[in-house]
């Protein structure tokens, strides 16, 4: 049997008052992935010619720029507001086209339209009659291609009428079926004449490391005088003068806001009363402070601040060069002074921030106009920044680790923060989102809740959200222009950011790697701060030209206060993973059925384990955008091998088509990271579904119920959502519905939970809510019900769809419970990956739990940290036993999890 590859080219015609034309084949092909400059442009490229009339269609119309099915990154799709769309109120017919390129003699091919869930026109093409004619009224279509020898396509989904209409790539010239559509090969081999080394990190040594303070620090009467006279900190008990002086040192960095009036006893008395602080030897936990506050009139203080001595060690980092010495600086002793002076006046901090920053917290209180037209979202999609104040004690504190050059950059004018249990709608797996345009426009900063509870450093975030504005605003065309070629960038159509680079290791980490310069710079300031050593070790060019352009030649050195030694006598090589040389892969089933697939890799090696990698990780896209993400595992079982192997099932109602990696990660036994993205091959699957499942589920939002249970002193507190689901095939067992609640107040965090579980099918209505489903407490879930449990929460055409129920609790811990619960968002995902979040910002659906006792409002306290290490055996070959030991006290609830990074 014959098999043929198709070129799919589709020209689609919206006739309504007037034609409009676009283009939605593009002629992109894993035969130009190499061509840097395909785009650079901006041109439409058509490598398929058209009919004479469809030309002078497109020539006439604004035609937009060709992206082919990878652009859109995965987090960018599948999210809903919870606004109303408003319809049309225009009328008409329109008509799609299209024509396919490559029909074979006796090989005919299917072309069908479909809306919701259903077929709506099937045409039969062959070789003499390539052309297709739909016409249709307003609404959502997608057209699908059948031909049992052709590797065709997943479906083109088509809104009617569009007002930027998109190219779409429906080409398809890679490997074509050998003989058995039931079986796909992929196979790519290094192709070089030349033998190839394994690359090593560029070892850098701890020469400077450990710099002494050398500044000549004043009598601590002098710095106590300043700090009682300008700051109104009185310092009582014992104060020599080197914790003086760095106090004063690290406040003078502060801004004016801080400052109380010195000679002017009438603007003196509305401003805070002196705070008394006293100098301890004890460990008083992770925030190195205790304060009492007292509000009322006849006191001395406002607050007594007891200040451990150990803030005042070399907890971070100083800026250095070799021809002074830099600037102490601890953002130790940082935090206590900004929750010293700040914490009790909220006002103090937007003070702070424009002055220092030149930013302003935006309040959607108070600011509702300006949010909305900055951020294009209402404003009740945002909270204030005065809910939880520490992260704003991170933020201060990781926004000075810059040099004072950086500390305000032109453009960055406001920072925003969603709502807690929400999500960006665009990019939903991002803790924060920077909108850089040009330094003549103000812009902004938009944080997630994501960003302080699941995100490992928030100095690594804030740093390189800011350094986005660098980029974009101060750093030159001809900077950018050396940046790019160091890190060997081109632009590149099939990837998803438009760029690749032909560099494998050295970057600072995965997403440096696999995005577009603008994200590796912002990688690589973020590790400049904060880690110096480790840009140092995987591009010394890229270190230098940080140093050189932007830190005046200074750089960072970082020390700590918990060290422990590596003892190795060893050899100090350490080698990244082998370059890949071969990758073979076999997609295994028929169309109808789910689709084994097995992935081997082989990487390059010499002598003995050099070069070899413990695992590998890949996450590959469909064409909607849903994606999968690969584990390999070293083929042998052994901890490290040249050999890995990967093998997964796919069922057969995920996307048809081509599954397209965008990078992988290989890890070696250092844990020394190679990074392979198309710069190097272009790796893909095709995977042929018959019947694929490309639309989302739909969340009735009109039958959202929330039933209720209150702790007692044995159980936390569950707050049950109840809510109808439609979808044309079966939600995902394994985590597929998701649900999250807000407490009224925002002080706390949100609260989510996922379902793990699909129960017995249930059609008799009048059991919806009336068996076990509901009423058992444990039931953690979802099951099909009757179509008419769904119909009276919607007016969609249900023919071809099923009804889900789905219950998902969510657990509120008792010792948190006080407050009202807000619903603020809900997703669900069904066995073909295709996902449906909905965010929702109003206040509408809502549950109150009462307490059951006192409510825990303290932090966990961690104290006396104490870190050894000793040599793992008698060789000293680097093998090292680290011991950690500290003390953890929480007053109420107890401790949840501990966190060691």
């Amino acid at each position: 049997m014959e098999v043929f590859v198709a070129l799919l080219s589709f020209m689609v015609v919206l006739v309504f008052n007037r034609t409009i034309g676009y283009n939605i084949k593009s002629g992109n092909s894993s035969n130009n992935i190499k061509y840097p400059n395909v785009l650079d442009n901006n041109k439409d490229i058509n490598t398929h010619s058209v009919l004479p009339e469809v030309e002078n269609v497109i020539e006439r119309k604004d035609i937009y720029r060709q992206i082919n099915f990878m652009e859109t990154f995965v987090s960018s799709n599948n999210m809903m507001h919870d606004r109303e769309k408003h319809t049309s109120n225009n009328s008409g017919s329109y008509e799609i086209t299209g024509i396919v390129d490559g029909i074979k003699i006796g090989h005919p091919i299917s072309v069908a339209l479909g809306s919701q869930f259903d077929y709506l026109q099937i045409v039969h093409l062959d070789h003499t009659n390539s052309q297709f004619r739909f016409t249709v009224s307003d609404g959502k279509y997608y057209l699908r291609t059948y031909g049992s020898t052709y590797m065709t396509p997943s479906a083109i989904k088509i809104n009617v009428p569009c007002e930027k209409c998109k190219f779409i790539n429906s080409e398809y010239s890679g490997v074509p079926y050998e003989t058995d559509n039931n079986l796909f090969i992929y196979n790519w081999v290094l192709q070089t004449s030349s033998p190839l080394a394994l690359e090593n990190i560029n070892t850098v040594f701890n020469d400077e490391a450990d710099l002494i303070h050398g500044n000549k620090l004043s009598d601590s009467s002098a710095a106590a005088t300043s700090l009682n006279t300008f700051y109104g900190i009185v310092l009582h008990g014992i104060w020599s003068s080197e914790y003086a002086e760095r106090l004063l040192t690290v406040l003078s960095e502060f801004p004016d806001c801080v400052k109380i009036s010195a000679h002017d006893k009438n603007a003196r008395s509305k401003q805070r009363k002196n705070q008394k602080w006293i100098l301890v030897n004890e460990d008083l936990g992770s925030f190195d402070m205790k304060m009492e506050v007292c509000e009322e009139a006849n006191c001395d203080y406002s607050a007594i601040i007891h200040v451990s001595k150990h803030a005042f060690e070399y907890s971070k980092k100083l800026v250095h060069n070799r021809s002074r010495n830099g600037r102490y600086y601890s953002r130790r002793v940082e935090k206590v002074l900004i929750r010293a002076l700040l914490s009790l006046n909220y006002s103090l901090f937007i003070t702070y921030f424009q002055q220092k920053h030149g930013v302003t917290l935006l309040d959607p209180q108070y600011d509702y106009e300006l949010i909305t037209n900055l951020s294009g979202y209402p404003s009740n999609n945002y909270q204030s920044w005065n809910y939880n104040l520490e992260e704003l004690v991170e933020m201060a504190t990781s926004w000075d680790e810059y040099p004072k050059g950086l500390q305000k950059v032109q453009g960055l004018s406001y920072l925003l923060r969603r709502k807690n249990g929400t999500k960006h709608p665009v990019y939903p797996t991002a803790p924060a989102v920077a909108y850089p345009a040009g330094s003549q426009n103000n812009s902004f900063i938009e944080f997630m809740e994501s960003a302080f509870i699941n995100y490992v450093d928030i100095s690594h975030l804030v740093i390189h959200e800011v350094a986005h504005f660098i980029w974009v605003n101060t750093v030159s065309k001809e900077l950018k222009e050396e940046w790019v070629k160091i890190g060997q960038w081109y632009k590149e159509p099939l990837s998803p950011s438009e760029w690749a680079t032909k560099l494998e290791v050295e970057f600072v980490s995965a997403y440096a790697h696999d995005k577009n310069p603008a994200e590796d710079f912002a990688e690589s300031m973020a590790t400049y701060v904060l880690n110096s050593k480790l840009l140092n070790s995987r591009s010394f060019d890229k270190f230098k030209w940080i140093q050189d352009n932007l830190f005046g030649g200074g750089f960072y050195i970082t020390t700590g206060t918990h060290k422990f030694d590596v003892i190795n006598l060893g050899n100090e090589v350490f080698y990244f993973p082998g370059k890949v040389t071969r990758v073979h892969a076999k997609v295994i089933g028929s169309p109808t059925e789910d689709k084994l697939v097995k992935i081997y890799i082989s990487l390059l090696s010499n002598e003995g384990s050099n070069g070899c990698a413990k695992h590998g990780y890949a996450r590959i896209f469909s064409e909607q955008q849903t994606f999968r993400d690969l584990y390999f595992h070293t083929e042998d079982r052994s901890p490290c091998s040249h050999k890995l192997y990967g093998e997964f099932t796919m069922n057969k109602h995920e996307s048809r088509g081509r599954w397209t990696a965008e990078s992988m990660t290989f890890t070696g036994e250092n844990n020394i990271e190679r990074y392979v993205g198309l710069g190097s091959f272009h790796f893909y699957l095709y995977i042929n579904n018959q019947n694929e499942d490309v639309e989302k589920p739909t969340p009735l939002l009109d039958s959202i119920s929330i039933y209720t249970h209150d702790a007692t002193e044995t159980n936390d507190a569950l707050l049950r959502l109840h809510v109808m689901v439609l979808e044309n095939e079966l939600i995902k067992e394994h985590g597929g519905p998701y649900a999250s609640f807000a407490a009224y107040e925002n002080k706390s965090y949100s609260y989510d939970g996922r379902t793990y579980k699909m129960y017995p099918p249930e059609f008799n209505t009048s059991m919806l809510k009336a068996d076990y489903f509901v009423r058992d407490i444990n039931t953690r879930g979802f099951r099909e019900v009757n179509m008419d449990s769904c119909k009276s929460y919607t007016n969609m055409d249900t023919r071809n769809l099923k009804c889900f129920q789905v219950l998902n609790p969510v657990t509120i811990p008792k010792y948190c419970i006080g407050s009202t619960y807000f619903l603020r968002q809900i997703s669900i995902e069904d066995i073909a990956g295709n996902l449906e979040t909905v965010n929702i910002s109003s206040d509408k659906y809502s549950a109150r739990l009462y307490p059951i006792g006192v409510r825990d409002k303290q932090k966990p306290v961690v104290s006396n940290v104490r870190v050894s290490s000793k040599p793992a055996n008698e060789y000293h070959d680097g093998e090292t036993i680290v011991s950690l030991s500290f003390n953890v006290h929480d007053n109420l609830s107890g401790i949840y999890y501990i966190f060691v990074y």
